[in-house]
């Protein structure tokens, strides 16, 4: 019962392996421009001698290092099935 729960499940996550890997890519090229974009937005005071803050573009930094390490987590799982896969295979 609980092996087929552990298949089911691998073979979903290798069905969708290409929606991932393109998730990845766009998550990576979405963080970079919004990144650019809040820093420089951010960087410019309004008024001589205002202090930048520069908390926004930390917190945006972090969320998108947790979204591209999880989907990087997510394509290392589907690699490691494969490769049990095709030693098993053997």
């Amino acid at each position: 019962m609980k092996e087929e729960k552990i298949l089911k499940r691998d073979e979903k996550l290798l069905r969708n392996e290409k929606s991932w890997r393109r998730a990845r890519i766009g998550a990576f090229f979405i963080a970079t421009i919004q990144i650019l974009v809040s820093f420089l937005l951010c960087n410019m005071p309004s008024e001589p001698g205002e202090k930048v803050v520069l908390v926004p573009e930390i917190a945006s930094i972090l969320f998108w290092l947790l979204i591209i390490t999880t989907l990087n987590m997510r394509l290392n799982h589907i690699d490691s099935i494969k490769l049990y896969r095709s030693k098993l295979n053997q």
